[in-house]
């Protein structure tokens, strides 16, 4: 190896650990601005009752506050995040603003199709590995019939965490990464993306979900798909618990069979279609390159690394922080949804 080689992979190195310490710095920024904010919005909901005040006002309020909570509570830490990754050496600025194209009922289809694939799959080992008695699935019931709360779901369910998931997780952490190798960018957004959930027993599922999104991202480069998406994904289950809620249910059951096999057949279209549809593109060296910006392989990286050096760098002193905090984090969740449903 050249002394030029090794001084470009010691600069690329040190490129990857200072963006993998500050997307670390990013993340327990955004843990203690996201709990702190919730712990805010739960006082006041609390207080708001205390005083008396009309159940079904004190609901909506209260809804609106963890609404609240839950944007600025991503939105703070997006702005900071970004702002301190470009002002640094690499200056890489996302580039991935296209709206979605024609092919996006099939990503979205595809990507939806994958998603509940996964949670049939989480949901089969987390009853099979879990040693205890089990967890009482009404816990995760939030008993929405009435109009407006399923209204209030779906903005707060869907509607904003597509937005403001999308834009920290595939926005700005993927897209910054995405120089020193996109595979390893969508891994490791992912990996984070499942922890930010704080829920072990969705992090297998919440985990693939990212890795999905992750490469809806990097084939449509559009934030907007990857929001589309995360938004129907969501939107799917808040239909779903609404009609086990408002219909007979024996009719919701079916109802809701129908509709999740209707996701996975046409889904597994969508697959064959988009398969179909890029192996019939052009490859790079039939369209020629004269004047013409090719497009860059999944295995192409501006900053090459050895993935030993980008597993040692993605660890960074801050990102361990917020792991050791997110796995704890998800121990207490769990452990609290134990002691409720031993009660």
């Amino acid at each position: 190896m050249t002394q030029d080689m090794v001084q470009l992979n010691r600069n690329n190195d040190k490129l990857f650990r200072k963006l993998m310490g500050r997307i670390g710095v990013g993340m327990c920024i955004w843990l203690a601005v996201f709990q702190g904010l919730g712990t805010i919005a739960v006082l006041l909901s609390e207080l708001m009752l205390a005083f008396g005040m009309d159940e079904t006002a004190g609901y909506v309020l209260s809804e609106i506050l963890s609404m609240l909570a839950y944007i600025f509570g991503f939105l703070i830490p997006t702005l900071i995040l970004r702002k301190m990754l470009r002002a640094k050496d690499w200056d890489y600025v996302p580039a991935m603003k296209k709206p979605p194209g024609k092919w996006t009922p099939l990503w979205i289809l595809s990507a939806i199709a994958v998603n509940f694939a996964a949670a049939y799959m989480n949901a089969y080992l987390v009853e099979l590995l879990l040693p205890f008695g089990g967890i009482d699935s009404s816990l995760f019931e939030s008993g929405i019939s009435e109009p407006y709360q399923i209204v209030l779901a779906l903005i707060s369910t869907a509607v904003i965490p597509a937005l403001v998931e999308e834009f920290l997780f595939r926005g700005v952490i993927l897209s910054n990464m995405i120089p020193f190798g996109r595979d390893a960018a969508i891994l490791g957004s992912a990996l984070l993306f499942g922890l930010m959930h704080g829920n072990i027993l969705q992090f297998l599922y919440t985990t693939l979900m990212g890795v999905v999104l992750g490469y809806v991202y990097v084939y449509t480069k559009s934030i907007w798909c990857c929001v589309l998406i995360h938004f129907f994904n969501n939107a799917l289950s808040v239909a779903q618990e609404a009609m086990l809620n408002c219909l007979d249910y024996d009719v919701a059951v079916r109802v809701s069979g129908g509709l999740e096999l209707a996701v996975l057949v046409l889904g597994a279209i969508s697959v064959i279609l988009l398969l179909r549809h890029r192996r019939r593109q052009p490859k790079p060296e039939e369209q020629g390159s004269f004047g013409v910006i090719l497009e860059p392989s999944l295995t192409y990286e501006e900053y090459p690394l050895t993935r030993g050096r980008k597993l040692t760098n993605f660890f960074s002193p801050a990102m361990i922080v917020f792991l050791v905090l997110s796995c704890v984090t998800m121990l207490t969740t769990l452990l609290s949804l134990m002691l409720m449903s031993a009660m």
